[in-house]
């Protein structure tokens, strides 16, 4: 192999990287000010805005595949991100507590951290608003501490709602 093929596979190669580098900064900054949607399409207009570089021929792109983000693979809409600091408005709690149901509907007897994980926000922005539907009875959970996992109850299920346990007095 010659050293003009590597230098054009090379470059290829860093133009590829600097383009995917790019699109991620405009994406993060762009989810950061709350413009997710704008975000991809800015990067995809940014994509095809820049020329590809030329091919050596017979070269094969060496670039990393990258994966869809985890907001374009859930069904569900994303929640809500918390900045530090802030409140939330009750709204947005209760739009985050949606979210949890039909993430649960979906995905029964998920802990926090793999139900933060399909949402893509950090576990302790679940917090309150699985709080709210545990205080609702609008779901249950089972298990103490990080074993914790938590189901839909047969009323969110549009079952008859569970019979009370024979408990403590």
């Amino acid at each position: 192999m010659s050293n003009r093929e590597i230098d054009a596979r090379v470059s290829a190669f860093v133009s590829e990287l600097e383009t995917l580098i790019r699109t991620a900064a405009l994406e993060a900054v762009q989810a950061a000010l709350g413009g997710a949607s704008a975000a991809k399409q800015s990067s995809l207009t940014a994509a095809a805005a820049k020329p590809a570089a030329p091919k050596a021929s017979g070269a094969s792109s060496s670039a990393p595949k990258v994966a869809p983000s985890p907001s374009t693979q859930a069904s569900v809409p994303a929640v809500k991100r918390v900045k530090k600091g802030t409140r939330r408005s009750a709204e947005d709690v209760a739009a985050a507590a949606r979210t949890i149901k039909a993430h649960l509907a979906a995905h029964p007897g998920q802990g926090v951290e793999a139900i933060a994980k399909a949402l893509g926000v950090p576990s302790k922005d679940l917090a309150l608003p699985i709080t709210n539907l545990l205080g609702a009875r609008s779901i249950r959970k089972e298990g103490e501490k990080r074993g914790t996992r938590y189901f839909l109850t047969g009323a969110s299920e549009g079952k008859a709602p569970l019979a009370p346990q024979g408990g403590k007095k």
